[in-house]
């Protein structure tokens, strides 16, 4: 009874405020005045069926949300198959193929340098004694 009054109450003070939406109008009784008691529907008085009927429509409804995301991990799971490790797998090879031809050159390069060295110091003996002479010099200088 003391509930029953607290909410004829509360139902009173929110049509003197001027707020009566909808539900509230329909909850208390279409619009209850302070000589009308609240009329409460019976689905939220006594009866646990409407609880019920809730808590079946959240249960549906997560589960519907957990088959949504097992099908957009299935989806992403597919399309990371099919397009993305393709293209993983031609970039490794396009990269692969560039440091292959990357050490290619910088062999020939290096067998380039040699070869021009290997001349010079065929061509003029002398100045390449006295080169080597003088980074030996420079060398025993620096280590000591």
């Amino acid at each position: 009874m003391v509930r029953l009054r607290r909410f004829d109450a509360m139902c009173n003070h929110i049509e003197d405020a001027a707020f009566t939406p909808v539900l509230w109008r329909l909850y208390c009784g279409g619009g209850a005045t302070k000589s009308k008691k609240a009329v409460i529907p019976t689905t939220l008085a006594g009866s646990t069926s409407g609880m019920s009927k809730t808590t079946d429509a959240m249960g549906s409804a997560t589960d519907d949300a957990l088959e949504q995301i097992r099908q957009l991990r299935a989806q992403l799971d597919e399309l990371l198959s099919e397009r993305v490790q393709p293209m993983a797998r031609d970039a490794a090879a396009k990269l692969g193929a560039g440091l292959h031809d990357a050490r290619e050159q910088a062999g020939r390069l290096a067998g380039e340098e040699l070869a021009m060295v290997t001349r010079q110091v065929r061509d003029r003996p002398i100045t390449a004694l006295l080169a080597a002479a003088a980074v030996g010099f420079v060398l025993a200088r620096l280590t000591r």
